[in-house]
């Protein structure tokens, strides 16, 4: 019985460790290389927040809306989360992943749901999760991204790695547009593909969010294999 226990403790100890590692604060960053927006997740609640500027003598973050958690659980490689909304008395469904580097991509239904076992059977029935998700990061890995060049410094190989990336992606998201039948598929394309965009630019180290002036892409507007590629894009252009 003792080694059940320590068995039972030792499970239960790794398992509130694994979510250590999604729980806390993460930032979203805007295209002005600032976080007007995050989230605040605890074991028991989701809370979106926004910076309050206008009109106030020192900013301050502002509950947008706050959902309880009714169980966050590991799956796969991410984690699964169940929430209730108690304005609208409904329930929704999301997915979370995180990585070494201090970004958390996470997913959530649109749609909420009138019981817990419908809001999870639409989250497993939902393809291109992880490209429709959306990106946070904490702290330390808003301040690394802080000392990346900016896209002024963008080549032109990297770019075209990155369209080239994003055609492939655009591929998946139009299919999914042209079967899911949602109302807003695709809005949800169009932002998926930014972020994809602008994860891609991070990976090849460069900060996207900074606004380049003149546009980084004035550099590259007569050139003829940019030009080419841009004209494939389907949901975006760069």
């Amino acid at each position: 019985m003792k080694k059940i226990f320590i068995l039972i403790t030792f499970l239960s100890f790794n398992s509130l460790l694994s979510q250590e590692s999604i729980l806390g604060t993460w930032y979203v960053i805007e295209n002005d290389d600032e976080s007007r927006q995050r989230i605040v997740l605890t074991s028991n609640a989701l809370v979106s927040e926004r910076l309050e500027t206008y009109e106030v003598e020192e900013p301050y973050w502002k509950k947008d809306k706050e959902s309880a958690i009714i169980s966050l659980e590991k799956k796969g490689s991410g984690y699964q989360i169940l929430g209730f909304l108690p304005e609208k008395n409904q329930y929704f469904a999301g997915e979370f992943w995180t990585d070494k580097n201090g970004e958390l991509k996470t997913f959530q239904m649109r749609e909420a749901s009138a019981n817990k076992e419908d809001a999870l059977s639409k989250l497993d029935n939902k393809n291109s999760k992880k490209l429709l998700s959306k990106t946070y990061y904490n702290k330390k890995r808003m301040e690394e991204i802080n000392q990346l060049p900016t896209l002024e410094k963008l080549t032109k190989e990297d770019l075209v790695v990155t369209m080239k990336a994003m055609l492939e992606y655009s591929k998946v998201l139009e299919k999914y547009v042209n079967e899911s039948g949602e109302k807003h598929a695709r809005f949800m394309a169009v932002k998926a593909i930014e972020n994809l965009k602008n994860q891609k630019f991070l990976e090849l180290g460069y900060n996207p969010f900074v606004f380049a002036d003149p546009y980084y892409m004035d550099r590259f507007k007569e050139d003829t294999d940019v030009n080419e590629l841009n004209e494939k894009m389907t949901l975006m252009k760069f």
